[in-house]
């Protein structure tokens, strides 16, 4: 006989309650318990209380159960057998995933209450050697259970561990959202326990403060990873101490597979149209038919004329003015005119230049935002040091390896770097010893005199 057909009417019967088994249901709001309250009392006890063949426990049904008792209302029993206490916890979950409208943290949170279940279950199976190459993880079980995806899985159980309870109380009344929550339980738990009561605004400063921090942790362990490399490497970027014309006129013409360089802004030149003349057409005449140029400059009206006046009216490249954005270090505010936050980079490319190294149409972009170095976070060597990713894609998209780079403004070294990491030949000059020590403790090979 099937379980539903052994169903019974029940008045005011008295069932009894696994305290574990209760307390693997999730807890309903007023305003769940008073419409659930609503719709017995006017249609009556529609779904029955189900319970364990064996012990007559109840499995499913605790709030309607606690209505009917509440209102003296009939309800249906039906008994069901489980294999073992564990089967009986399964279905429990997986029953209440399958019939209640729960939230996604509130499904991730059911389902890692059978972690420890499936965990075994998979164990047992590897030892029997029932395993295969379709067999799933418990992460992979999980989120199939729970209807989402394994990222969430991992942070709710992150949050669930760390958080405080004011950060998962916010979360399961739904006032927070997963991804801000799997951020903020990296903050101490006093901090925690106050911000659900913070505006928006406040939550936001400091979900955004977390992720900075983060971001910097990995950017400096990927940094310091690329040096230890580069202490061993065959081939290093090296950076001269020199001039930049004089350093330039020692180049042959002709030579250099890609100029890649931030010159010194208008505002530490002087007269910026004299200083584009001084190095420029030189820098160009370097460079090969096949080659391009990458040059990074401010974003001042004035500095853009003299770069573009002076690129213009040359034949010998194509120039499209690109752009780098960000967000992160902008000073103080203005007041009259609108906050820079940009730079134009001045890409130009031979006439016999091939195509572009990129298959990707998003990284073709003209403008770029990427995160500014930031010393608050992360490691940086100079003041206008560029995105150590932002140089690393230029280099992928105009050269192949064994090409020629230069860099006759070094600063530290980032562009050089790059390229050498790249298997390029990166050479390049500055002549200013704070850059050149950068360059050097990043893990370039410094010259303090050019090399005959």
């Amino acid at each position: 006989m099937k379980d539903e057909d052994r169903s019974t009417k029940a008045l005011r019967v008295e069932l009894p309650i696994d305290p574990e088994y209760s307390g693997m249901i999730p807890d309903m709001d007023r305003g769940e318990l008073r419409q659930l309250e609503e719709n017995i009392l006017t249609h009556g006890c529609l779904d029955p209380i189900i319970v364990d063949a064996r012990t007559g426990v109840i499995v499913d049904g605790h709030h309607r159960y606690h209505v009917c008792m509440k209102h003296n209302i009939p309800f249906d029993v039906v008994p069901k057998e489980f294999g073992s206490r564990d089967d009986t916890k399964i279905f429990i979950i997986t029953n209440q995933l399958g019939r209640r409208n729960l939230s996604e943290y509130k499904r991730a949170s059911l389902a890692l209450k059978l972690e420890p279940l499936i965990a075994e279950k998979n164990r047992l199976r590897i030892i029997g050697g029932q395993a295969t190459d379709k067999h799933t993880t418990t992460r992979d079980e999980l989120a199939q259970i729970a209807g989402v995806s394994h990222d969430t899985i991992e942070k709710v159980k992150v949050i669930e561990r760390e958080g405080a309870t004011e950060i998962i109380r916010a979360l399961g009344a739904e006032q927070m959202s997963i991804r801000t929550a799997s951020v903020l339980v990296k903050l101490p738990k006093d901090v925690q326990e106050r911000l659900p009561k913070e505006p928006k605004k406040e939550l936001l400063y400091y979900a955004k403060r977390v992720r900075a921090q983060e971001n910097g942790e990995k950017k400096k362990a990927r940094e310091d990873k690329r040096i230890g490399q580069r202490q061993t490497a065959k081939l290093k970027a090296v950076v001269t101490k020199a001039d930049a014309v004089e350093w330039l006129s020692t180049l042959e013409d002709g030579s250099v597979d890609l100029l890649f360089t931030d010159p010194p802004f208008m505002t530490d030149t002087g007269d910026i149209n004299v200083f584009v003349k001084s190095w420029l057409a030189l820098a160009l005449r370097k460079v090969k038919p096949t080659g391009r140029a990458y040059i990074f400059i401010g974003a001042y009206p004035e500095e853009l004329h003299a770069y573009l006046g002076a690129l213009l009216k040359q034949t010998t490249f194509n120039v499209q003015v690109l752009g780098w954005s960000y967000d992160n270090t902008l000073g103080p505010d203005t007041i009259k005119d609108y906050k820079s936050n940009w730079m134009a980079v001045l890409y130009l490319w031979g006439k016999e230049a091939p195509d572009l190294e990129s298959p990707d149409l998003v990284e073709k972009l003209a403008m770029k935002r990427i995160t500014a170095p930031d010393a608050r976070n992360a490691k940086k060597y100079h003041s206008w040091e560029k995105p150590y990713d932002l140089a690393e894609m230029y280099v992928r998209h105009s050269t192949k390896e064994g090409d020629l780079v230069i860099d006759p403004f070094a600063g530290s070294g980032t562009f050089l770097l790059a390229a050498a990491d790249r298997g390029r030949i990166a050479r390049g000059c500055d002549n200013d010893l704070e850059s050149l020590a950068a360059c050097k403790k990043r893990g370039a090979k410094v010259l303090l005199k050019p090399q005959k």
